[in-house]
């Protein structure tokens, strides 16, 4: 039975800390724009210079399917793979050694730290050298694979290289690119000792080079390719520079291509050819073999920029900017075969929530959409891709209007989010970019023709009403009733009456001093996002004469605003999302900031649910406000022969929602929404999942935890509530059949803890006194005699856990027959 415990016990958590107040990141969705693609076995290394990698699953080409993604500070640039090892360089975020062996689930063993801004490595008799720009080449000793030693920087103080570019190892000599310095060869027959061996001018930047037999070929980005003989290592000698010419491929005699190298990002060599990934030209193919006289052979257009490339025998992987991986077949060279592809990332413009749909506006891809009913992880279920380019959208009701670039505003029928179809566009003045809510219908906004006011007294015809050119260009637009605050640019804030909704009259306005590109009017107060200024609070009661409450100058790049309770969300691009109290509304304070390695151009709030739209990553980012009515509760592992339950009783006489969130370990796994009718009860029979912790978020519920041994069917219960930082006290169950009693703990803060534990009798006596530590957020379980050993458990009566964090405890028996109970600790 004791073992049995274990087995239990160690699959749960206990009650977690409250984070009152803080937004939590609870889920995301989306692929950053790729920049590089290593393959390993079965999947695809996806680097993004937003700080990911993401391991893609090419098994079937036609279906790439996502496995993991890893986050890492800095900006991965390059996967050097030795084996089962694999180093990532990440920029200023230095290098981080990761073991392969599992290529499907990668782990982060070491990270070591550079002040430099590290790019491209190459490796030598366990050395590797690591390009590092202005800082030349920094020499790590790897001799431990998984504890790199950086050994000395190369290059500067020598004044042999000056701006390094990239680096490439041919046996005991190294050819590195500078943009300064050309092409340099250096000798190192003693890798911690390189010395200059002859150096060649190129003339130009340099982008990386790649080995393809006696051919070095360099890219030169808008310069296109260049080809050096090596034979001689030692003495290198100028080839040509590849970046546009007529070629007959088929041999005829006449000129079949004219090439024409868009931006040479990386080669990739194959055997006596190189692939180039060359831009808006999708990748090019070219015989290398006779440095003199290159000769390209095939040259392959994709549907979005190409800046990464790998290949395997007649099958190509590319990293696109939009399109994410692409793989292609080039066993036939004339007619090159997309195999399948990987896109879940593209340009995120502008987002809308309809109950547990989002609706994405993607100029590139048209509009996307998305099931968030497990916010932790949204799934597409469909493109609704027209002749069109959504910007903006916004949802009515069963119908979602878009400003579109090219069609003015489209309507799209969501009666089935699955079917998303549009169904009608009204042509607009101008470049239609954002929408706006008003009584009337919406407001369309357009840089150069200021604003279209539509009628949507039709929800399938909307009408276009009347315009209003203002003063400047109009990057966004807020209604409050019959007033319309505009952001107009250099202009500042402008105020128009739509009183007249065909005639809209400019009534007076604020000049911020900046550019003013988003603004929220809500109760006569518009809150107002300058680019370089800063956020306004402006009192507009009197439109003609706007009064300035007050002014944050720090919070610059603002993008979007949202409001809700006195809580202001700003969207600020690279600066992340922060969220202020803005209910005294002449000093507004900062009370968080989410950071972001990409930026945040849209904000969008469905509390507790917060969502924030990544424009550079092509990313959606859920956050979760965590409110002081949080409850959590132990969750009992799959597969160890328990399961755990849940009711939620509503006593009061209005519907309740509740936000239910499961965790393993820190790692939120599932979080969604549960309506709970009045007076009614919600049974939930089986949590599934790993190891973690239920969160439940909501006021004025009772909620019952009941735990189920499923072999006998026996079951455990007890009621749940709040915890708080101090001491919790757990009440022991007197009874004579207990066959074993254990004791689970949890440190709910951030840091490590230290807790004291004591065992008391009925009388109130100190029995004994254990001290234990625990991780953040982690949980520990005990038998009892194992805690106490040598008191007899029966004199235990009560069990006091004290911390400087939040901590909370679970008491829970196994009787004789097989029957359990248990006994949640609570606030002294």
């Amino acid at each position: 039975m004791k073992k049995l415990l274990s087995v239990m016990i160690l699959g749960m958590l206990a009650v977690t800390a409250i984070f009152a107040g803080n937004l939590e990141k609870i889920g995301e969705w989306g692929a950053p724009a790729y920049s590089r693609v290593v393959k390993i076995q079965n999947m695809a290394y996806m680097l993004s210079e937003s700080g990911f990698l993401d391991v893609l699953d090419v098994t079937d080409s036609a279906n790439p399917q996502f496995v993991t993604r890893l986050h890492f500070d800095g900006k991965p640039s390059c996967l050097l793979v030795d084996g089962n090892i694999a180093y990532l360089s990440a920029g200023w975020g230095g290098i981080y050694t990761l073991d392969v062996s599992d290529p499907a689930n990668p782990i982060v063993k070491n990270h070591l730290e550079i002040d430099a801004d590290v790019r491209e490595m190459s490796e030598t008799d366990g050395y590797l050298y690591v390009v590092a720009g202005l800082q030349g080449i920094e020499i790590v000793d790897i001799s431990d694979p998984l504890a790199p030693v950086l050994d000395h920087a190369y290059g500067i103080e020598e004044e042999v290289l000056e701006k390094v570019k990239s680096v490439l190892f041919d046996g005991d000599w190294a050819f590195v690119a500078d943009d300064k310095k050309g092409l340099v060869v250096l000798d190192t027959t003693d890798p911690t000792a390189p010395s200059l061996d002859v150096a060649l001018s190129l003339g130009t930047s340099v982008y990386g080079m790649a080995e393809c037999g006696n051919t070095l070929v360099i890219s030169l980005g808008p310069a296109g390719i260049f080809t050096v003989d090596i034979s001689d290592p030692s003495a290198p000698a100028f080839g040509i520079k590849l970046s546009s010419g007529s070629v007959d491929l088929d041999g005829d005699g006449t000129d079949d291509v004219t090439f024409d190298i868009s931006y040479a990002y990386q080669v990739f060599p194959l055997g006596n050819q190189v692939i180039v990934a060359d831009g808006t030209n999708g990748f090019d193919i070219v015989d290398v073999e006779d440095p003199a006289a290159p000769v390209l052979q095939m040259q392959v257009a994709t549907p979005y920029p190409t800046t990464g490339v790998v290949a395997e025998g007649n099958t190509v992987y590319l990293a696109e900017t939009i399109n994410g991986l692409g793989i292609y077949d080039i066993t036939d060279t004339v007619n090159p075969v997309l195999l399948g592809s990987y896109q879940e990332s593209g340009s995120i413009r502008d987002i809308s929530i309809s109950g547990n749909t989002m609706f994405i506006s993607d100029p590139y891809l048209g509009i996307r959409v998305l099931d968030i009913e497990n916010h932790t992880a949204p799934v597409r279920i469909a493109n609704a891709v027209d002749a069109g380019a959504p910007m903006a959208a916004l949802t009515e009701g069963n119908r979602l209007y878009a400003a579109d670039l090219f069609q003015g505003l489209t309507v799209y029928d969501i009666t089935d989010p699955a079917n998303t179809t549009l169904t009608n566009s009204l042509a607009l003045p101008g470049v239609s970019l954002e929408l706006a809510p008003w009584d009337g219908g919406l407001l369309v906004s357009d840089e150069w023709e200021g604003i279209s006011v539509v009628s949507l007294d039709d929800p399938d015809t909307p009408v276009l009403t009347g315009t209003f050119t203002a003063s400047g260009y109009v990057y966004g637009a807020s209604a409050d009733g019959n007033e319309a605050a505009l952001a107009a640019g250099f202009s500042g804030l402008e105020m128009v009456s739509l009183a007249d909704p065909a005639n809209p009259i400019f009534e007076g306005g604020f000049n911020t001093g900046g550019l003013v590109n988003t603004v929220l009017l809500q109760n006569k107060i518009a809150y107002v996002g300058d680019m370089f200024a800063g956020l306004f609070i402006i009192d507009v009661h009197n439109p003609a004469a706007p009064q300035l409450l007050s002014q944050l100058p720090d919070e610059t790049g603002i993008s979007d605003l949202k409001l809700s309770d006195g809580i202001l969300y700003a969207a600020r691009g690279a600066h992340g999302l922060d969220k202020l109290d803005v209910h005294t509304l002449d000093a507004p304070v900062v009370l968080e900031n989410i950071p972001t390695f990409g930026s945040f151009g849209k904000v969008r709030l469905d509390l507790p649910f917060v969502y924030a739209a990544d424009r550079t990553n092509g990313q959606i980012v859920i956050l979760k406000e965590n409110a002081a009515t949080k409850l959590a509760i132990p969750h009992i592992a799959d597969g160890s022969g328990w399961e755990t339950g849940l009711i939620l009783k509503n006593s009061a006489d209005t519907d309740k929602t509740a936000i239910l969130t499961t965790y393993r370990d820190t790692v939120p796994v599932l979080s969604r929404r549960l309506n709970i009718p009045a007076s009614g009860t919600v049974n939930i029979h089986r949590l599934s999942g790993n190891c973690g912790t239920v969160e439940i978020l909501s006021s004025g519920l009772e909620v019952t935890e009941v735990i189920t041994q499923i072999k006998s069917g026996e079951q455990a219960s007890f009621p749940l509530a709040p915890f708080q930082p101090g001491e919790i006290v757990i009440p022991i169950p007197e009874n004579a059949n207990v066959a074993w009693e254990g004791l689970a703990l949890m440190n709910g803060g951030d840091k490590n803890r230290q807790v004291t534990v004591k065992a008391w009798n009925a009388a109130g006596i100190l029995l004994g006194t254990k001290t234990v530590v625990l991780g953040e957020q982690y949980r520990k379980t005990w038998l009892l005699d194992s805690m106490f050993p040598g008191i007899n458990q029966k004199d235990i009566r009560t069990i006091t856990a004290s911390s400087d964090a939040v901590v909370s405890g679970l008491f829970i028996s196994g009787k004789e027959d097989g029957s359990m109970e248990a006994v949640v600790g609570k606030n002294s």
